[in-house]
């Protein structure tokens, strides 16, 4: 027959779930500093919430953000937005450093950086966004209100 658990376990519980108000998060951080025991029932509460996340089941909106990885459309708005961006970022900078140096006439060449940039962030938005909204039906705290 078990026992039932003790303050210490309890609060050890407690703190390795994240459930601790900040004033008792820090009473029992500076408990923990001093007390081998408990240190070693929170180092044993953390490796059984890790051996738990091993074998749990994938999450739904993992999945179907899994799902939406491997379609083309979701790569191709990845690849090409991180392109366009990092390239036309790139050549902004270059023209920043021509006009320092002197250069004049660039107008045409900087506006059209600017806006590969621009399409480039917008791309990566609607990945982002295609991503939110595949988790969103999956989302357990989607109806909780603080």
């Amino acid at each position: 027959m078990s026992t039932p658990p003790t303050e210490d376990q309890l609060l050890a519980m407690r703190y390795a779930d994240g459930e601790l108000e900040p004033d008792e998060r820090e009473a029992f951080e500076r408990r923990l500093a001093n007390e081998e025991p408990l240190r070693l029932e929170v180092s044993e509460l953390q490796r059984l919430e890790v051996l738990a996340r091993e074998v749990a089941p994938p999450e739904p909106g993992r999945l179907a953000v899994a799902a939406l990885e491997r379609g083309t459309l979701h790569r191709l708005l990845g690849g090409l937005g991180w392109t366009l961006a990092c390239a036309a970022a790139a050549g902004l900078l270059i023209l920043a450093g021509l006009e320092l140096a002197g250069t004049r006439g660039l107008d045409r060449e900087a506006g059209l950086l600017a806006l590969a940039l621009l399409v480039g962030l917008l791309l990566l938005l609607v990945r982002t966004l295609r991503e939110r909204l595949a988790r969103l039906p999956h989302d357990p705290y989607r109806d909780v209100r603080q």
